[in-house]
Parts: C-alpha cells; structure tokens; sequence
C-alpha cells in the first residue's frame, strides 16, 4: 500500500491521510457533492510536490467540449472529429484513449531511458458518461493491459478513480474522501445505503 498525508478541505481531523493499492484500482466514493474531485485535485498537487510522475484524464477537461478543444488546439483532426461525430459515451472513449492511454504508453516508453519507478493514473468523472459495458471495459483495460505492462516495464502503477456508480466501485479497494477510510461493496445494496447514509448525514437525518 501507498500511504499519503495531505491536507483536506473537508476534514480537520489529524487522519489526512490516503491509502493506496499498489498494480490496482483505488475508487475514490462519494455522494454527488462529497468531494471527490476536490480530493483528486489535493492529489495532484501532492504529486507535483513530490515530483512523482502521473497521468490524469477528467470529463471536466478532456471530456464532452473541452476534449474537442484540446484536440483543436492541437491540431489532432482525427481525435476531433472522433469526438464531434460519436454519441456521448463514444467520445469520451474516444477521448480516454487518445490521451490517458496514449500517455500510458508515452511514459512507459520513457521509463526505458529514465528512472520512472512508480506513476500514478488519475481518473476523474469518467462514469458521468458511460454504460455498464463501457465501465467495465475501462476497468478491463487497466486490469489487463495497462498494469501489466506498467509492471513488466517495472513501474508500479496506482490508478486512482472517482465513482459516481456501482459499476466503478464494485468488487475494488475503495477510499472514502471525507473519513479516510477503506471500504469495499460487493452488492448494490451496500453501496447504495453507503451513498444514501451520506445524504442522510448532510439533511441532519
């Protein structure tokens, strides 16, 4: 496990803490509002201050009309008209794979000619958009492809994802960002109490 300190918005408990699973999925849980994204973000600062490597696709940047902007800017026609011609689901697949994946394999190709030892992947809202197959699918192509490769290159790899779904969390180490603590649901059921506990606890229920 990767054990981090970093400071939160949301607690002033002296646990700021984040805890990790090496060659593995995290899933970040929460109620819409809870703060994961916000989470995500401390992450990433934390990172840049640490100088460890990572890579990092959001709905908020890379997806819907700002991924269409990047690859314009860019100049990348083809990612653009990947985006503007497919449904919803299909462009942001389209967006996930021509810069989290892409970047993937960017720095495990570095990490032939540098000393990249560990890398984080960071993944944010990218449930917002996505049927159960395709949640799957995405969750297969880091299980399969990408942490295997990452391992077989030696770099070890923590991917990091938020979920607004059971799809996303189900069967995976989770992290509460507001308690600091691990959770994992292996029905719907206990998923959808967590969630709605959450609800509970910000109505004073």
């Amino acid at each position: 496990m990767k054990v981090f300190y970093f400071p939160s918005q949301y607690s002033e408990s002296n646990s700021k803490y984040a805890v990790f699973k090496p060659n593995a999925l995290t899933v970040i849980v929460g109620c819409n509002g809870y703060g994961k994204t916000s989470y995500i973000s401390g992450l990433e600062e934390h990172l840049k201050k640490k100088k460890i490597q990572y890579v990092k696709w959001s709905d908020n940047d890379n997806g819907r009309t700002n991924g269409m902007n990047q690859f314009l800017w860019k100049g990348d026609n083809e990612g653009l008209a990947s985006m503007a011609l497919h449904s919803e689901g299909q462009a942001m697949m389209a967006s996930f794979g021509r810069t989290c994946v892409r970047e993937c394999g960017r720095k495990v190709r570095m990490a032939k000619d540098s000393d990249i030892k560990e890398l984080f992947i960071i993944i944010d809202q990218i449930d917002s958009g996505l049927d159960v197959h395709m949640i799957n699918y995405v969750k297969d192509v880091f299980k399969d492809t990408i942490i295997p490769d990452m391992q077989k290159h030696g770099i070890t790899v923590y991917v990091v994802i938020t979920a607004n779904s059971y799809e996303v969390a189900k069967g995976e180490y989770c992290f509460d960002p507001v308690q600091r603590k691990a959770i994992i649901f292996n029905r719907y059921s206990e998923y959808y109490d967590y969630i709605d506990a959450q609800y509970a606890d910000e109505r004073g229920v």
